[in-house]
């Protein structure tokens, strides 16, 4: 049997189960007992391994899972307990005070407690523990779980306290005779090899190792920075100077957000309730609208049709991006308010099935609308016109004729809220700061009432829910 055929049979319950798992979304209940049944198979088939090596081997392989399962159930048990205690609230403060920086607090919380929990624990409890923390201090779900899963990576290698070393080489090596006398023969032994391969991973490490921050803070800050981040956070930062306080702030898609509010009981301030919302849309804020009061409008941004600079399909408006072989990316209508807007505006002009037969991808994100096209890897995507603003030289932006084509973004002041008139004088802040908007292109509708906006929404269209 050739070499190749040999490597091609021990990978290939490998390529299983990243098949099931990635490719088909299979649950690991159902692809490790298939991935395990290959196994079998083929050490019976191929390499002729008698029943009771099998046997054994099985038994090994749930001793070491055994091991896995109990590193893995103190980093879940450790997260359950910060979460009842309400630890989180008090580590979310605790790296506000040492920095509001979003790039900072990736740094510090994403790669080197991400890290560290991943030398401590593994098998994926970074991601576990690390997100929610980000959720907190005000990142997007996905940012919060991208940036947590590059931060560790870097640590991987020596995860759950040097588990892939022990388990990946060490032990293995011990168990081959053959293996053992060649390396006698060097004057080592399978422990002192597997040092070495331990010492040569951390010099690869080290030379990377200083980018992946940056990578991490990258990808979080051109994918996932939020339309309203752009423009609220200097204004924040000039209403705490003002009053001397500190506000803070999370940026969400308005459906987690409402999500969120609604796991809060008795919209409760200490659990963590806001003591104001700025909705994406009036269409967000009807949902919890009996949670606040003083609710005004304050600016309008247009949902536009973003091309390629050429403008290759010649789109002029809403019903051209059903030719045939366009390419179109949209918002994900459960997951970001742009997308549920979209989904709404396709059925209220009855293009919906004819659009979405075009539809390539559907992010998680209004950031995420402007790069493909910009890059060229999709021809056009509905956008807010204010986030093509910065890629304006490589798009051509088209405006949508429709009452539809808008987002009224709200303000609203939480009624439990024991700030009252801060926010009301924050408020009052946003209102001065008109020019800081325009500039960024959203229009002004400052002190107007919610319900001038309201329209009704179309059949078949899923409205906001809060649960």
């Amino acid at each position: 049997m050739t070499s190749i055929v040999t490597v091609f049979f021990a990978a290939l319950p490998l390529f299983i189960v990243g098949l099931l798992l990635i490719g088909l979304l299979w649950p690991a209940t159902r692809t490790m007992p298939v991935a395990w049944l290959s196994a079998v198979v083929i050490g019976a088939v191929v390499w002729g391994m008698p029943a009771s090596w099998i046997v054994a081997a099985s038994i090994s392989g749930v001793l070491t899972a055994i091991q896995i399962l109990f590193i893995v159930f103190g980093a879940l048990v450790l997260l359950y307990t910060m979460l009842r205690a309400g630890a989180f609230s008090t580590l979310n403060r605790s790296f506000t005070t040492v920095s509001e920086d979003r790039r900072v607090q990736i740094v510090l919380v994403a790669f080197f407690l991400s890290a560290f929990i991943e030398g401590a624990a593994g098998f994926g409890t970074p991601a576990a523990v690390v997100a929610p923390l980000l959720l907190g201090l005000g990142f997007p779900a996905l940012a919060a779980v991208v940036a947590a899963l590059i931060g560790h990576a870097i640590a991987v290698t020596y995860g759950a306290v040097g588990t892939p070393i022990i388990v990946g080489i060490r032990e293995p090596l011990e168990n081959v005779g053959y293996i053992n006398q060649v390396l006698a023969g060097n004057d080592q032994t399978a422990t002192e090899f597997a040092i070495n391969v331990a010492a040569w991973a951390a010099t690869y490490h080290l030379l990377i190792g200083f980018m992946m921050p940056l990578f991490a803070v990258g990808i979080v800050v051109y994918f996932f920075t939020p339309q309203g981040s752009r423009t609220m956070e200097p204004i924040i930062e000039g209403f705490q100077r003002r009053e001397g306080v500190r506000v803070n702030t999370i940026y969400q898609g308005c459906g987690s957000l409402n999500a969120q509010m609604s796991t809060i009981r008795e919209q409760n301030p200490d659990q963590g309730f806001p003591d104001a919302y700025l909705a994406c849309d009036v269409y967000y804020l009807d949902p919890v609208s009996d949670w606040f009061e003083d609710k005004a409008t304050v600016t309008k941004t247009r949902i536009v049709i973003a091309t390629q600079k050429d403008n290759p399909y010649n789109i002029e408006e809403l019903e051209d991006l059903a030719q045939p072989g366009l390419r179109l990316v949209i918002g994900h209508a459960s997951h970001c308010t742009i997308g549920g807007l979209t989904e709404r505006l396709f059925k209220a002009e009855g293009l919906y099935d004819e659009i979405m037969e075009n539809v390539v991808e559907q992010q998680p994100s209004s950031g995420m609308m402007v790069p493909p096209v910009a890059s060229g890897a999709a021809d056009a995507s509905l956008a807010y016109y204010n986030d093509t603003l910065p890629e304006k030289d490589r798009l051509h932006v088209v405006e949508i004729d429709s009452e539809y084509a808008n987002a009224v973004q709200p303000f609203g002041i939480a009624s439990t809220s024991r700030h009252k008139q801060l926010m009301l004088r924050l408020y009052r802040f946003i209102g001065s700061s008109r020019e800081v908007f325009e500039e960024l292109g959203f229009g002004w509708e400052l002190g107007r009432s919610p319900d001038d906006f309201e329209l009704v929404a179309p059949s078949g269209v899923r409205p906001p829910r809060v649960d």
